[in-house]
């Protein structure tokens, strides 16, 4: 059982790694592909999260952070610091600021003792319909989904192919008046291949979902993400370059005044680690 656990995990592994690779690949296609002059600012229009989605094709912990620190800027939550050294998150329902439809998602599932980890599969949603409805991705039939959502539909058509062949293969040993023995004994084999192909349709599944969990984003790409990609790209430079004398806050106050205010994309693109860690 053990082995059957680490085969899993590797085939998990795989799939999440060759989701990776589809996705920088694609992504240094479109790098290479773009010929606009970068214009090293950001678009009006455009979030931290979905800004770091277009960077790296990926909507993960670093951009809900980063949507967190613009909230903070626009005064609609606080920080409120627990025994453990790490900040707590507390909305101070101002109704000042216009929110967009990220930021309504996250202070409305900030009620109670929720943990900002658990907003990740909100801020994934609402990130993917923003940027569907500003075109920088197509939206599908089907949403891709992860690997903790997919349907087992392939383990359970593998277990119907399955018990067919076993009901088939009985049939036939009884038509042909064959021993007790001989028909237990193709029962079992039949029914092990059963199992056999469970097993494979589930391992697809894993590494499917894994694949399509990392490269979601990019394989929806539209022209539009291809041609102004690069756009988008060179605020990254820019942050990257600028040095982090003006996009390094106080992490034992979480004070972000003062900062230049491109800081929540620089959260986002993934260039401030240290502030990741400083929520509970």
């Amino acid at each position: 059982m053990e082995l059957f656990l680490l085969f899993i995990v590797i085939i998990a592994l795989l799939g999440h790694i060759t989701g990776y690779a589809i996705r920088r690949y694609k992504l240094r296609r479109i790098k290479n592909s773009a010929v606009q002059k970068s214009l090293y600012k950001i678009a009006e229009d455009l979030s931290p999260a979905e800004f770091g989605c277009i960077v790296d094709g990926t909507v993960d912990y670093k951009e809900l952070v980063a949507e967190i620190v613009l909230l903070s800027l626009q005064g609609q939550v606080t920080f409120a610091k627990g025994p453990s050294g790490k900040f707590r998150v507390v909305k101070t329902y101002s109704t000042s600021a216009r929110l967009t439809p990220i930021q309504r998602a996250i202070l409305k599932g900030l009620d109670g003792d929720t943990r900002l980890y658990e907003l990740l599969p909100t801020i994934r949603y609402e990130a993917t319909q923003s940027l569907v409805r500003k075109g920088w991705i197509v939206s599908k039939k089907k949403p891709l989904r992860g690997l903790s959502s997919l349907p087992g539909r392939y383990v359970l058509y593998a277990s119907c192919i399955g018990i067919a062949c076993a009901a088939v293969a009985t049939l036939i040993a009884v038509a042909m008046q064959a021993s007790g023995v001989a028909i237990y004994m193709t029962a079992v084999l039949t029914l092990t291949i059963e199992v056999i192909l469970a097993l494979i349709a589930g391992l697809i599944v894993v590494f499917r979902g894994e694949m399509i969990h990392n490269a979601q984003f990019i394989m929806a790409a539209t022209t539009k993400y291809t041609q102004d990609w690069k756009n988008v790209y060179g605020v990254y430079e820019y942050i990257r370059v600028s040095g982090m004398d003006i996009f390094t806050p106080d992490y034992e106050t979480l004070d972000f005044k003062g900062l230049d205010p491109l800081y929540p994309y620089a959260v986002a693109a993934g260039l401030d680690k240290k502030i990741l860690s400083a929520f509970a």
